[in-house]
Formats: C-alpha cells, sequence, structure tokens
C-alpha cells in the first residue's frame, strides 16, 4: 500500500484490477482527484461495498465495474468461500472451487471481458498504475490488457502461481521490465531475476514490475521516506 500511494501521486492513470471492497481504489481518488480511478471487481458483494464506500466518502472520480478483466469476452462462473461471521470473502476466483465442502462455497456468474479493444488504454497517459490481485486469473488478465501493456505501466501484482508467473514474464520480459518482491515491513523492495510466484505461508505478496531505472526507485523511496 505504501509503494501504491507514493506511485499514485504522479500516475496519469489508474487501474485497480481485483479491487474487492476499494481499499486501493480509495487510496488512490484520495489522493488524486484529478483523474479517474478504474476499478474492476466481478464479486457482487464486494463490488457492492465497493460502491457503498465510493458513495460514503464522496468520490466521484472512482469508475466502479462489476466485471472481470480476461482474454477474451465470456460468461463465467465465479466462486467464493464464505467466512464465519459473514463477512466478505476476500478472494474469489474464475471457474469453481473444488475440494472445499460445499456449504462453505457461494457462487454467480460473471461477466468477463478484454480491456483492449476499448479504448481505455489511450485515455491512461504516458506512465499509468495498474494493480492486479485477481486470486489465480493473472495470466488471463494480463492477455487481456496488451494494449496498456505497451504503455509500460508500473504494476503491482499478487500471484501464487508458477504458471501465470512464466506466462506474465514472457509478455513482459521484452519491454524491459525489471521485477521487484515488496517487503512491506522493511519498506524495501529486493530485485529478482523475474517474476516468480509468492508463497502462502510468508508475510510479503506483492511485486512491483516497472520499467522505471534504479535511481528513480531510490528517488521515489527517498521522497517517501521525508513524507513520512
Amino acid at each position: 500500500m505504501k509503494i501504491w500511494c507514493q506511485l499514485a501521486k504522479d500516475a496519469t492513470g489508474i487501474l485497480d484490477i481485483g479491487a474487492h471492497v476499494g481499499v486501493y481504489s480509495l487510496s488512490a481518488a484520495a489522493l488524486r482527484s484529478d483523474i479517474t480511478i478504474h476499478a474492476f471487481e466481478p464479486n457482487p458483494y464486494a463490488y457492492s461495498r465497493l460502491r457503498l464506500h465510493t458513495a460514503v466518502n464522496g468520490f466521484e472520480n472512482i469508475s466502479e465495474n462489476t466485471f472481470g478483466v480476461s482474454g477474451n469476452n465470456k460468461i463465467s462462473d465465479f466462486s467464493w468461500v464464505k467466512k464465519s461471521g459473514q463477512p466478505i470473502s476476500s478472494g474469489g476466483q474464475i471457474g469453481k472451487i473444488g475440494q472445499v465442502d460445499d456449504q462453505r462455497i457461494e457462487r454467480a456468474i460473471v461477466p468477463l471481458h478484454m480491456l483492449d479493444g476499448t479504448g481505455l488504454a489511450a485515455g491512461l497517459g504516458a506512465k499509468p498504475l495498474v494493480k492486479i490481485d485477481v486470486e489465480g486469473s493473472e495470466a488471463n488478465t494480463f492477455r487481456g490488457m496488451r494494449e496498456i501493456i505497451e504503455l509500460k505501466p508500473d504494476i503491482i501484482l499478487e500471484s501464487f502461481d508458477q504458471d501465470a508467473c512464466d506466462t506474465i514474464n514472457d509478455i513482459l520480459s521484452p519491454l524491459g521490465y525489471s521485477f521487484y518482491l515488496v517487503r512491506e515491513k522493511q519498506g524495501a523492495l529486493e530485485q529478482r531475476d523475474r517474476l516468480m510466484p509468492c508463497r502462502t505461508d510468508e508475510e510479503d505478496f506483492n511485486q512491483f514490475i516497472t520499467t522505471r531505472a534504479h535511481n528513480e526507485l531510490c528517488l521515489l523511496y527517498t521522497s517517501d521516506a521525508a513524507d513520512d
């Protein structure tokens, strides 16, 4: 979240893919009333809460989209595991969840859309910022937004899947991207040779993908420290 907020300050366009109840979108909207924050969330309960949070905070620059971003346009099953006490599930996935007691699973039919061909990329400016947290659908999400990837946005990504990481590496490597694990507690970036899946038994789940030069990242964190 710390690096997201710092990057949002000078981003020319912002996308929150897998917005859930809107924590990232709301933070960006609070910092940038001058641009539209595009939020995408197919879970109907999380989407309703996202809209409520947007209204309560009086943000008029969050564009709420109740579909998932994918590599093609279709209708799909979407499943998530209910939590005790009925809070909104923190995740969900395209398709049907297996090996879980059916009484703990909720499902919906949701639309999936490519962002390519929508004209969205043309309005994002020279340096967009993108967050992707789509619970296993990372590869298809990247396949559906190649026009945006060509703009070389800064990307905050959560992925635990090796095949997804391999696919994304193939898409991004020709564009000169560098890869970092975000060490949240240390407030640091750990450079990696390529995108690798994070581990669920560790505390750092986000990776930062960027074409920024290393010295620019140092200045970014220097500015962040000064703001604190």
